[in-house]
């Protein structure tokens, strides 16, 4: 997997579910637990945490900086 995309699975895999939280954030009313458990987080605490963390901003305020 490293060798095709240059990244190993765990970030291919974040990186998937980022931008499907992004498009979610953007594009619909979902609440911040809807779109975590969309993209695959059961514990929407750990998938604010990295979002926050990759992003520099929580997803309220992302979903806030896009409308």
């Amino acid at each position: 997997m490293k060798k095709e995309v240059n990244q190993n699975f765990t970030d291919y895999l974040w990186k998937l579910r980022l931008d499907k939280a992004k498009e979610l954030l953007r594009d619909t009313k979902q609440s911040i637990d809807e779109i975590s458990e969309a993209v695959g987080y059961l514990n929407t605490s750990s998938f604010r945490r990295k979002f926050k963390q990759d992003t520099g901003l929580t997803p309220s305020q992302y979903r806030g900086q896009e409308n």
